[in-house]
């Protein structure tokens, strides 16, 4: 009786340390780096994960897929790449059920560069022979589709926005955005960009985004206060138009990185950076020299 007694109070101490310890950490407050940190996992976290078959097939596609990636890359901290094949499946018909292509701290040979990024691509068709022959990746069958998710820091949107894969799109628009980096404007948490219209090639206008549904953007000129989504069919103000144009960029941007197409989905635009989701289309696998 005298040992069960001495028990019960070892267990009622040992419940209160556990309520002080999780009240404790309740109440510990986030640093900025945790975050980030909580923002890169849980970013990660909606892409759901594909695990590698560990079949030969699969392991050889991740070795030559990793090693074009590493090679390509000016910098980084991680390559992985995860294949789901069925080993009859990828000789006979070169058919891979699954790829998800994962990275941190990504910066390219021509400064494309974020944070950390998750691709995920559904069922392709690859020529196997020629990875085991040539060490190269070719589709037999394009038109693979998926999902990314980028995680960027302001610095890397700038980078994005300035670099020369989104010319076409800033020419079709005519304008191109200031070398200062966009920011998070805290009282409407809305993305503050800069940009130079070609017809105003001396005035720099400010402009704020607001990521909206169904692949849609909200700009808003705040050197006039003139929204894309409140202009009128008879409005005739300049400002309202370069609005407007700021905002078909973002809606109709796609970008061919040698072959996979990546097509503006959403973002969210948070205290350290912005997260973009994107549509991916697979019609080629990049080259073993990658030029972006």
């Amino acid at each position: 009786m005298l040992f069960a007694t001495r028990k019960t109070s070892i267990i009622s101490r040992n419940d209160t340390l556990n309520r002080k310890t999780t009240k404790k950490r309740k109440k510990k407050k986030k640093t900025s780096s945790d975050a980030t940190n909580t923002t890169t996992n849980d970013f990660h976290s909606e892409n759901a994960n594909v695990n590698s078959s560990r079949t030969s097939t699969a392991k050889l596609i991740e070795t030559v897929a990793s090693s074009i990636l590493s090679f390509n890359l000016k910098k980084q901290t991680s390559v992985t790449v995860s294949v789901n094949s069925d080993d009859f499946e990828a000789l006979t018909r070169g058919k891979v059920r699954k790829v998800q292509i994962k990275g941190t701290d990504w910066s390219s040979k021509k400064n494309l560069t974020c944070k950390s990024l998750d691709i995920s691509v559904g069922e392709v068709e690859v020529d196997y022979g020629k990875i085991v022959t040539t060490g190269r990746i070719e589709i037999k069958k394009p038109g693979g589709r998926g999902r990314a998710k980028l995680f960027m820091s302001f610095e890397d949107f700038r980078n994005f926005l300035k670099h020369p894969l989104t010319n076409e799109a800033l020419n079709e628009v005519r304008m191109r955005f200031e070398d200062e980096a966009p920011k998070r404007d805290e009282a409407s948490e809305r993305l503050v960009l800069k940009a130079i219209f070609d017809e105003e090639r001396n005035a720099v206008r400010t402009f704020q985004m607001q990521p909206l549904e169904d692949e849609r953007v909200d700009v808003c000129d705040v050197s006039s206060g003139t929204s894309s989504s409140n202009s009128s069919s008879n409005s005739s103000s300049s400002s309202s138009e370069q609005a407007e144009r700021v905002k078909r960029f973002f809606e109709t941007l796609e970008l061919d990185l040698m072959g996979t197409k990546l097509r503006y989905q959403n973002m969210r635009v948070l205290e350290n950076g912005v997260a973009l989701d994107l549509y991916v289309l697979v019609e080629k696998f990049p080259p073993p020299v990658i030029d972006f």
